[in-house]
């Protein structure tokens, strides 16, 4: 199957302008688009299924995979779930099974299990550390001290700016 180019182009529109956003800090533009974001995608998932990698690229399923993770919608971030996990193992796919199984865990107040959800400069809590970094390795992820470090700098820059 080729490329769709013309999803593809959208997802990245939608991508640029979700960070873009986010980096703005502009938190009541980038909760109007995720939810416009979330109603787009469902039709799209409608029409497509799961925007994988062989429709619109590794880019593009990259892309969706955003909107889904960013979506305020949880029984619509549990589907997208159900139809990640049903597609063929990649590194990619793997790690954006883990955060979005993390992104719904830490939504339904529960632990999270690869340690990839943080606020304020630190992690949500994780279910049993001792085995975090097994589980990060067979999801594609780097060890959690070094997400951790990342994270902790990414968070300190918001703070600051």
């Amino acid at each position: 199957m080729a490329i769709n180019q013309k999803l593809l182009n959208e997802l990245a529109v939608r991508f640029r302008k979700d960070q873009k956003l986010l980096k703005e800090r502009n938190w009541e533009g980038s909760f109007k688009f995720c939810a416009e974001n979330t109603v787009w995608l469902k039709d799209v998932i409608k029409k497509y299924g799961w925007p994988l990698s062989n429709i619109v690229g590794i880019q593009g399923e990259q892309y969706a995979w955003l909107i889904a993770q960013h979506s305020d919608d949880l029984k619509f971030q549990e589907q997208c779930l159900k139809l990640l996990e049903k597609q063929p193992s990649t590194i990619e796919r793997r790690g954006h099974i883990a955060y979005l199984i993390d992104r719904i865990l830490v939504k339904k107040k529960k632990k999270q299990i690869y340690g990839t959800q943080f606020m304020k400069e630190k992690s949500y809590p994780i279910k049993d550390k001792a085995n975090l970094d097994k589980r990060r390795k067979k999801a594609g992820l780097e060890p959690f001290s070094e997400y951790y470090k990342i994270m902790t700098e990414k968070q300190k820059k918001v703070v600051k700016e």
